[in-house]
């Protein structure tokens, strides 16, 4: 399975950007971007960091290259220590301080949150009070904490924020007006509070006034409503198929893992096409069209929903990985995670040996 992190990803709440900055990313459903805006300056910085980014993936690499090409203990023993030198060498950390300078000293331009993430993600970690991580908390907790646009911040949280990420979440918690960013951001101020009082309040709020946001999926329990759309635009739920036992199948199209599952999943919908049974799979690729032009060329006849990259499913469910799977029964309860291949399909014949044993009595 694929990690879903950086971006922006992020409950269960760990960052999955604003790490090693040059490493592969991982199939993350949070690896949000900033809107698309336009400022000059933004952009020309924007450009030279991605550049300074490329220039570093070269680097590393010819590195890599000279260790694995030494021919003596002395050479090899350079190679190794330029190697080291050149994977600490980040321009993360280095262009984070510079995102910070221009969110600071442009606080009017359309652009200056955008650059307090691009420094809160890329800063060296942990914060403290006076580097450039903890000067990009406090500048989104003084001029964020109570907008729509800190939803981001708050949902890509992790321990090394120290005490200026936990100020930040508490104001979140405390000034936002949005139900929804509130619930995130207790979610995650549970995550990494070291307050015990704290947690205890926190974890009353979640199972109380937070409850509708995060839905217990443990086997055993009801599988909440899923309400969507499928590709060709019309209005589905997962209620529809009660009586039927499905396998729920969150995906994207760009992730290896999901495609390799695809044959199987095809193969299975063959095998037991006059059973009470169902896939659903749920694309959360970034364009509906992406998820219309895979299905023109790879065969998938069952159910196709699409919510997007960025919906209140991934959000609620805390979608980390693809793909995400569940069995869940004709009674609608869930009582498999993340089972692919031959597991997969045993779980769901069992399901339907249960059904019609119960039929036949």
């Amino acid at each position: 399975m694929r990690r879903l992190a950086a971006s922006l990803t992020v409950l269960g709440f760990l960052v999955l950007a604003g790490r090693a900055d040059d490493q592969p990313k991982k199939s993350s459903v949070y690896d949000d971007v900033p809107a698309a805006k336009s400022s000059p300056v933004f952009d020309a910085l924007k450009k030279e960091f991605t550049q300074a980014r490329a220039k570093h993936a070269r680097e590393l690499k010819e590195a890599q290259k000279a260790v694995g090409g030494a021919k003596t203990d002395a050479e090899k023993q350079e190679a190794q220590q330029h190697l080291g030198d050149v994977t600490k060498d980040l321009p993360g950390p280095k262009y984070a301080a510079r995102f910070l300078e221009f969110a600071e000293t442009h606080a009017k331009d359309p652009m200056a949150f955008d650059a307090a993430v691009m420094a809160f993600r890329y800063s060296a970690r942990p914060a403290t009070r006076d580097n450039t991580l903890g000067k990009a908390l406090a500048y989104l907790q003084d001029n964020y904490a109570s907008k729509p646009q800190i939803k981001q911040v708050v949902r890509t949280f992790e321990a090394s924020k120290g005490p200026a990420g936990e100020a930040l979440l508490r104001e979140v918690l405390a000034k936002n007006p949005d139900h929804r960013i509130q619930g995130h951001a207790c979610k995650a101020l549970l995550a990494v509070t070291t307050r015990t009082g704290e947690k205890d309040r926190l974890e009353k709020l979640l199972k109380g006034k937070y409850a509708d946001l995060f839905p217990d999926l443990s086997e055993g329990k009801p599988v909440p409503e899923i309400a969507a759309k499928n590709v060709h635009d019309k209005d589905v739920k997962l209620s529809d198929f009660r009586g039927k036992v499905v396998v729920l199948d969150i995906w994207a199209t760009w992730c290896p893992h999901c495609r390799a599952m695809i044959p199987h999943e095809r193969a299975m919908v063959e095998r037991l096409k006059d059973k009470p049974f169902a896939i659903v799979s749920i694309s959360m690729d970034t364009q509906k069209e992406t998820l219309t032009d895979f299905l023109a060329t790879t065969k998938m006849p069952w159910p196709q929903w699409w919510v997007g990259d960025h919906s209140e499913l991934a959000e609620d469910w805390n979608i980390e990985y693809f793909p995400t799977v569940f069995v869940i029964d004709a009674r609608g309860v869930i009582r498999h995670q993340g089972l692919i291949g031959d597991d997969l399909e045993k779980a769901v014949i069992e399901l339907l040996k249960g059904m019609e044993k119960k039929k036949g009595k």
